[in-house]
């Protein structure tokens, strides 16, 4: 992650879900830490 990344962002640019982020990572909010990786 880089600064002022978002999950809204990041679902956009890659087609998909916020939820499906989510679900594949096992995230239990949106908050995201910079640096942190995450799968699409």
């Amino acid at each position: 992650m880089k600064n002022n990344d978002t999950l809204y962002g990041i679902a956009n640019k890659n087609e998909t879900s916020i939820l499906e982020i989510m679900n594949k990572n096992n995230l239990n909010n949106t908050n995201l830490i910079v640096g942190q990786k995450i799968l699409i």
